[in-house]
């Protein structure tokens, strides 16, 4: 038998060889760093004197001594011995759980230090990593389908939306990406234009700055921009939603869990048509159920919201006075009041 002087593989590893004699060989005793012997597995063949065999071992991290003994049929024997380093890989293993659905890629940091996602087409698809080895796994939905989130992520793994990173670590790794249909879509005629006030939660004053508005374009994919509003700062984003309510920023060509602007956090989640915005700043929380716009051009202002005959409706909101407790100014306080005009 021969073995390279340096493996790094998985663990079992299969030692295979042949072995020979005239009339034939009985066994194939292995020892493994001077343990106990392992009797090997015979294959068949036609000549005795080659005769294929193979045994799994489980090699210690480092330098390992192998001895392989043949034995013939009249007792005589032969040993072989050796020397090889070892570096035990572990298993990782990618499934889909609806494979026709999407894709996975994985990029591993140093390259060599995993082995190509096999089979290609397979499900799951599996490589062999060494331990400490930075894994990015990347998955990407077919037409008209959307990521769906993970499942089973391992400790310390770092998720992105449809982006996980994470150190290989010293034991076998299983994940799962999961997609379905984009759940993103309006009904027939309906806008995709989003909007919605932010307020302050139930621990937060309620102020100037933390009360704004957020408004934004959502398409069928879940791509999504918009704008937020708070304290006199506005801020633009691209954002991606997934199929799990999760939400990513797209902020120079970089995906990020949350959005950083003068000095305030924003996440966003989706869920049945309805987008929920948290905007963080020192302790302060503003929160908003920021939702689908009612009406389009294509899908109009129902007539008993408008004047008889008419494609209008005109309204007066009146805006009343409150007491100021503890009054912070001694100027008179008034009614206001303003006007709105609704087109179909």
């Amino acid at each position: 038998t021969s073995m390279a002087g340096k493996i790094s593989a998985v663990a079992p590893y299969v030692v295979t060889g042949t072995a020979g004699d005239a009339k034939g060989i009985d066994r194939v005793e292995v020892v493994l760093n001077g343990g106990d012997p392992i009797i090997a597995t015979l294959g068949a063949t036609t000549m005795p004197t080659a005769v294929p065999f193979s045994v799994p071992i489980v090699p210690l991290n480092g330098e390992n001594t192998l001895a392989v003994t043949a034995y013939d049929l009249r007792g005589n024997h032969t040993t072989v011995t050796r020397i090889f380093t070892f570096a035990r890989r572990y298993e990782l293993a990618i499934l889909r759980d609806y494979p026709a659905l999407g894709s996975v890629v994985l990029v591993a940091t140093p390259a060599a230090s995993a082995s190509a996602l096999s089979p290609a087409s397979g499900n799951p698809r599996r490589s062999a990593i060494l331990p400490g080895t930075t894994v990015k796994i990347t998955a990407t939905p077919a037409a008209k389908m959307v990521f769906n989130g993970w499942l089973d992520a391992p400790a310390g793994a770092v998720v992105t939306g449809d982006v996980m990173t994470f150190t290989m670590p010293d034991e076998d790794v299983e994940v799962t990406a999961r997609f379905t249909g984009a759940p993103f879509a309006a009904i027939i005629g309906a806008t995709n234009s989003f909007q919605g006030l932010l307020q302050p939660d139930f621990s937060t004053a309620d102020s100037n700055s933390t009360v704004g508005l957020l408004t934004g374009a959502l398409t069928a994919s879940g791509g999504f921009t918009g704008k937020v509003s708070i304290d006199g700062v506005t801020q633009p984003f691209r954002a991606i939603f997934y199929g799990d309510t999760s939400c990513v920023f797209l902020v120079a060509g970089k995906k990020q869990n949350a959005l950083t602007f003068g000095g305030r956090t924003l996440t966003l989640e989706y869920w049945q048509d309805t987008i929920t915005a948290k905007v963080t700043k020192n302790g302060d929380v503003s929160e908003g159920q920021i939702r689908r716009a009612s009406y389009s051009p294509s899908f109009k202002v129902p007539s008993n919201l408008l004047l008889p005959g008419s494609t209008k409706g005109y309204y007066t909101m009146r805006l009343p006075w409150s007491p100021q407790i503890p009054p912070v100014n001694p100027y008179p306080r008034g009614d206001g009041f303003m006007t709105i005009t609704l087109s179909t």
